[in-house]
């Protein structure tokens, strides 16, 4: 065989992340994302994580698995602001990515009624992020809820309640509207780390 030549060229591979832009979330929020390599794993590699500023919180590091590309790790966003984290590993090339975190969001509930002309109707509150996408909370999370009128009253579990709570880990509760008197009313929904929420107007109908 007449003898031949190849070229070989080594480059540093760089990590790439799971999200693009700025990471957007709610304080006390959490969202699970990723850090990647271009090529599978022959052995653990460690990525490290540093952080610009104390608005958001994830592991100092995450390791990459022998045999895998990718590893999932959690960010919490812990208070208002802006953070830039910088992963760096062994023999890769780094990056930095950003993350926004803010007050969160709790209008769209689930199933509102424009009208209420039945005995009650069950609704579903949902924790969001500044821009509306559905996020999981860090724990228990309280709403203060205050009705506008005496036409409807919230519920849980057939008691009148003035707050609901999202469970740690969840992301929704769920709670009954009951129709008391004919007429109109808003239910006011507060949480220091969410903005403000008024509903949309219920209009009570055939109250007996």
């Amino acid at each position: 065989y007449d003898a031949g030549t190849v070229n070989v060229s080594v480059i540093t591979p760089t990590l790439s992340l799971g999200w693009g832009g700025s990471q957007v979330i709610g304080v006390g929020q959490w969202v699970d994302q990723y850090v990647t390599v271009p090529n599978t794993r022959t052995s653990p590699l460690t990525v490290n994580l540093t952080h610009l500023t104390s608005a958001s919180a994830t592991p100092a590091s995450a390791v990459i698995p022998n045999g895998t590309t990718i590893v999932y790790f959690r960010i919490t966003g812990v208070s208002a602001g802006t953070d830039s984290i910088t992963f760096a590993a062994a023999g890769h090339n780094g990056i930095v990515a950003g993350v926004s975190v803010g007050q969160g969001r709790v209008d769209g509930i689930g199933s509102w009624p424009g009208t209420l002309s039945t005995d009650s109707v069950q609704v579903t509150l949902y924790a969001r992020d500044p821009s509306g996408n559905v996020r999981n909370v860090s724990s228990a999370t309280t709403f203060n809820l205050s009705v506008s009128s005496g036409a409807l009253e919230p519920r849980i579990g057939g008691s009148a309640v003035t707050s609901v709570t999202i469970p740690a880990d969840g992301n929704q509760v769920s709670f009954w509207l009951r129709r008391l008197a004919n007429g109109s009313a808003t239910v006011t929904f507060t949480n220091a780390n969410y903005a403000t929420h008024v509903s949309p107007v219920v209009t009570v109908t055939g109250a007996p």
